[in-house]
C-alpha cells in the first residue's frame, strides 16, 4: 500500500513539475493576468530590476558548487568554464534529481549576480543546475572562440557541445531523474532556442522538457540597430558625466520610493544608464578582449586604453554595428538572414520533435518591436516591464514557483525515507535596496553590467 501511495504522489509531483510541452500551462496564464510594474517606462523599468540584487555567493547556496570545464572542440582552448550545483543527501552524495541548464543574458560572467540568482532560484527549488557563461562575456572569449563573436549558430553549438559533456558527467554520478531542461534570458534565451533545435535534431537528444525564456530578441539584427539607435541618442550626454556621477544617478534612482517622486530627468537618467552602462560600456570591453585574444588588432592604441587619444576617439564612436562591419562582417550576413529571428529557430526545433521553446517578454522591451510577439499559448506578453525588468518584481518569484517548482524534501523523501534535508531558507538570501549596498557592490554593477 505504501509502494502504491509513493507511486501515485511521485507521478503527480512530475506532472506538476513537466507541465505541458510547448506551451505555458494554465496557471501561468492566469497569473500573468495579474502582472503589474510600478513603474510605465521601459528604461526604468529594467533599471529598477537590477537594484534589488540577492547579495549572496556560490559559497552559501543551499547545495555544493562546483567549478566544472566543459570540454568542446569548438574553442581553441578546449572548453568552456561553467558553474555546476548539485543536489546532495545528508552525507554528501549526489542524489536524482531534474537538471536544469541555463544561459545568461549578454556580457554575463559566471560571477555575476543574474548567474547566482538563477543558481539561487532553482537550486532551493530542486533542480541540479548548470549555468554557462555568456558567449559575449569574456570567460567565454578568453578560451578562444574559433569563430567571431556574435555568431549565434556557433555559439550555441559550442554551448550544446559543453552542455552534453557536463550532462554526460552529471549521468556518470547516477544523479539524473531523466528529467532536463533549458532556460536563458535576453541573448542567453535565443542561443536557448538554437540550442533546442540542434538538440532536437541530435540522435540521442537530451532535453525532454521545453526551454523557458525570458525577454529574448524576435529579430537579432534588428535589436542590434535598435541599441544603436539609443547609443547615438545618449552618448552625447553620457560622454559628460563623470563616474562619480553615474553612481550617483543610480543610487538615486534605485533610491525612488514611489512612482509619483519620478522627474523627468530620472526617465533620461535611466535611459543613459540602461543604454551605455549595460549595453555600450559591455561591449566595449567584451570587444577589446576579443581583439586581444583573436588577434584582429582593429582597435587603435588598444594597450594605451584612455591616455591615447585615437583610443577615446574609436571608444566614442564605437557601436554595435561597429563590430559586426569591421569584425566580423560574414556574421552580420547570418544574423540578417532568416537564423537571425527566433521563429526559425523555434519552428526548426518543432519540426525536429522538440519539447518546444516558451517564451516570457514585454510588449515594451526596447529591443524589440511592439505588437511583434503573435498570439500564442508558448508566449505570455506582459503590457510592460521594459528589457527583463520584471525579474525584481514578488509576482515573477510567483511565476519561477509555477513553472519550475519541484519538491526536493518530497521527491527525498519517498526514496529515502523520512530524513530531512537541510535547506538554508529564503531569508537567508540577503536583498537591498541600492542605499545600503556597499560601494564595492555598485563598483561590481559597472564592472560585470546591471544586467
Amino acid at each position: 500500500m505504501k509502494s502504491f501511495l509513493q507511486i501515485i504522489l511521485l507521478f503527480s509531483l512530475i506532472g506538476l513539475t513537466c507541465g505541458n510541452s510547448a506551451r505555458w500551462s494554465d496557471a501561468i496564464h492566469k497569473h500573468a493576468s495579474v502582472y503589474s510594474h510600478p513603474y510605465e517606462d521601459p528604461f526604468l523599468s529594467s533599471l529598477r530590476g537590477a537594484c534589488r540584487t540577492l547579495g549572496t555567493n556560490y559559497s552559501n547556496m543551499s547545495v555544493p558548487v562546483h567549478n566544472w570545464d566543459a570540454q568542446t572542440l569548438k574553442l581553441e582552448s578546449g572548453s568552456f568554464p561553467t558553474k555546476v550545483a548539485l543536489q546532495t543527501n545528508e552525507h554528501g552524495f549526489a542524489i536524482k534529481a531534474p537538471i536544469l541548464v541555463y544561459v545568461p543574458g549578454s556580457f554575463t560572467n559566471l560571477s555575476a549576480s543574474q548567474a547566482k540568482r538563477w543558481m539561487w532560484e532553482h537550486t532551493r527549488r530542486g533542480y541540479h543546475v548548470v549555468i554557462v557563461p555568456n558567449p559575449w562575456g569574456t570567460e567565454f572569449i578568453n578560451r578562444k572562440p574559433k569563430q567571431p563573436i556574435g555568431n549565434v549558430e556557433e555559439e550555441a553549438a559550442t554551448l550544446y557541445d559543453g552542455v552534453r559533456n557536463i550532462i554526460a558527467k552529471i549521468k556518470d554520478l547516477g544523479a539524473d531523474n531523466g528529467k532536463i531542461r533549458l532556460s536563458g534570458v535576453s541573448s542567453g534565451g535565443y542561443l536557448a532556442a538554437i540550442m533546442m533545435a540542434l538538440d532536437a535534431e541530435h540522435q540521442n537528444p537530451l532535453f525532454n522538457m521545453s526551454a523557458n525564456t525570458y525577454s529574448v530578441p524576435f529579430n537579432i539584427y534588428d535589436s542590434i540597430l535598435a541599441l544603436d539607435g539609443m547609443i547615438d541618442e545618449v552618448a552625447p550626454e553620457y560622454a559628460d558625466l563623470s563616474y562619480t556621477s553615474l553612481i550617483r544617478k543610480y543610487k538615486g534612482l534605485c533610491g525612488l520610493e514611489h512612482p509619483d517622486d519620478l522627474e523627468d530627468q530620472h526617465l533620461r537618467d535611466s535611459k543613459i544608464l540602461v543604454t551605455m552602462v549595460a549595453f555600450h560600456r559591455e561591449i566595449i570591453r567584451s570587444v577589446n578582449v576579443y581583439d586581444k585574444i583573436a588577434g584582429t588588432n582593429k582597435i587603435p592604441d588598444r594597450g594605451w586604453g584612455v591616455i591615447s587619444s585615437k583610443y577615446r576617439e574609436w571608444k566614442r564612436n564605437f557601436r554595435f554595428r561597429t563590430y559586426f562591419e569591421n569584425f566580423a562582417p560574414d556574421v552580420k550576413k547570418l544574423l540578417k538572414s532568416e537564423k537571425g529571428q527566433i521563429f526559425y529557430w523555434i519552428n526548426r526545433a518543432a519540426q525536429a520533435g522538440s519539447p518546444g521553446v516558451n517564451i516570457l517578454t514585454t510588449d515594451d522591451d526596447f529591443l524589440n518591436t511592439p505588437g511583434i510577439w503573435p498570439k500564442a499559448k508558448n508566449i505570455v506578453i506582459l503590457k510592460d516591464g521594459g528589457h527583463y525588468g520584471f525579474r525584481h518584481l514578488d509576482w515573477f518569484t510567483s511565476f519561477i514557483d509555477k513553472a519550475y517548482l519541484y519538491n526536493r524534501e518530497l521527491i527525498f523523501q519517498l526514496f529515502y525515507g523520512d530524513t530531512k534535508i537541510p535547506l538554508k531558507p529564503m531569508d537567508s538570501m540577503k536583498e537591498d535596496s541600492s542605499e545600503k549596498l556597499p560601494s564595492s557592490e555598485f563598483r561590481d554593477i559597472f564592472k560585470y553590467g546591471i544586467f
